[in-house]
């Protein structure tokens, strides 16, 4: 029997005048909503670019990530900035 069981591709977001974060999902056609707290343990697909599943954690929730990311993205992500970090320290370093 085929699951009917959807995987959402999750984004944080703030809703109302008071800013209620919650996790919004990004597929087109799609209108789930989900508080952030119950997200804890939900499957969601990576926001980065290989779309592989990730289970979001209680880390994910409670530092209030914008976007779940796996292990390998979240990596990727971290070492260009810290290429764009050193890149840039070493222009402000040469201009002097």
């Amino acid at each position: 029997m085929k699951s009917d069981h959807k995987i959402h591709k999750y984004e944080l977001v703030e809703l109302g005048s008071k800013g209620y974060k919650v996790y919004k999902c990004k597929l087109p056609n799609c209108r789930h909503f989900i508080q952030k707290e119950l997200a804890v343990g939900r499957l969601s697909l990576c926001n980065g670019v290989c779309n592989s599943e990730v289970i979001i954690t209680r880390d994910m929730v409670t530092r209030e990530l914008k976007v779940p990311l796996c292990d390998d993205c979240r990596e990727k992500r971290k070492n260009r900035r810290a290429l764009v970090s050193a890149i840039k320290g070493g222009l402000h370093d040469n201009s002097n």
